[in-house]
């Protein structure tokens, strides 16, 4: 935790971690709205602060502070969107078509789908297709206008930014440290096996590395807001784009050395030639980038 030297936060588990995120982001989230609409004359809205907490729960996937808030813009960008969409309809379908309940009824059961639909494809899009359908069934069974529109936008933009709030005071150093230590290991196999370059480079090695890669990719995504400055998240950034050209060097010379292999023609061992330079260079680059973050990281500590 960003209070506390021992980071005690980062001992937490994902589960436990993220129950104390949602519970006291939740709590501060219904006090306010239950303030703002107590003093602002609004009382008979304060039973539907329980959207505070529907906001929460749904930006509140991951303890990774990048997921948290990568959901928080496209909670904020499409409820408003979804609501303003959806109320935009209903209110062109009850004024231009009178009995209109099966029509809105339909347009309740499409949106519905969509979000279904798009529920596991694109997060941002079954945001703005839940909200088409929660102003179609308010307008259906309840009845839905500018005030409640209001309160809706409203209790969605409190509780995610309390979430993304509470995400922030109580972010650890759980991703960057899992980060640095399988960066150490990656680091250890590539250097063994530009060491042995000349022996042989086998296939499965290959794959096994370049799943390492992806791997380490996603973690230093989830890390990208425990990292001190923005700088240093894309100088390893950089690392891990040098390690993709690396490994890709490091797939064309098994080719080319299976072909010298076979051919026996100086055209290939030429270019395995080039291409074992090459990789050397490339390998070279990242230990200088490397070193250079590993001692600042050593030396902030």
């Amino acid at each position: 935790m960003i209070f506390f030297r021992d980071r005690a936060i980062d001992k937490l588990s994902d589960t436990t971690l993220l129950a104390y995120r949602v519970l006291i982001a939740s709590t501060l989230g219904l006090i306010i709205c239950y303030a703002i609409f107590s003093y602002s004359g609004d009382s008979d809205f304060r039973d539907r602060i329980y959207w505070v907490v529907i906001a929460v729960v749904s930006v509140a996937a991951s303890t990774s502070t990048s997921v948290v808030y990568t959901r928080a813009k496209a909670i904020i960008i499409f409820s408003l969107l979804g609501t303003s969409t959806g109320s935009l309809i209903l209110m062109l379908v009850q004024k231009g078509i009178p009995n209109n309940f099966t029509i809105v009824a339909i347009l309740c059961g499409i949106a519905l789908a969509l979000y279904i639909y798009t529920l596991f494809l694109n997060y941002a899009t079954s945001v703005f297709f839940i909200h088409i359908y929660l102003v179609m069934f308010f307008g259906l069974f309840i009845g839905w206008d500018k005030e409640l529109f209001l309160v809706r936008v409203t209790c969605v933009a409190i509780g995610t930014i309390c979430i993304v709030l509470i995400t922030f005071l109580t972010r650890g150093q759980k991703y960057r440290i899992l980060f640095n230590k399988e960066m150490y290991i990656l680091y250890g196999e590539l250097k063994k096996l530009v060491d042995d370059v000349d022996k042989s480079v086998k296939n499965r090695k290959l794959i096994s590395l370049i799943e390492q890669t992806i791997k380490l990719n996603e973690t230093l995504v989830n890390a990208k807001y425990e990292f001190p400055t923005t700088k240093k998240y894309y100088e390893y950034k950089k690392i891990i784009v040098l390690i993709d050209e690396l490994l890709i060097n490091l797939k064309t010379y098994r080719t080319l050395f299976i072909q010298q292999k076979k051919h026996k023609d100086d055209l290939y061992k030429e270019l395995v030639d080039h291409t074992k330079q090459q990789v050397r260079r490339n390998f070279k680059k990242i230990t200088i980038r490397y070193d250079k973050n590993l001692y600042q990281y050593c030396y902030s500590r």
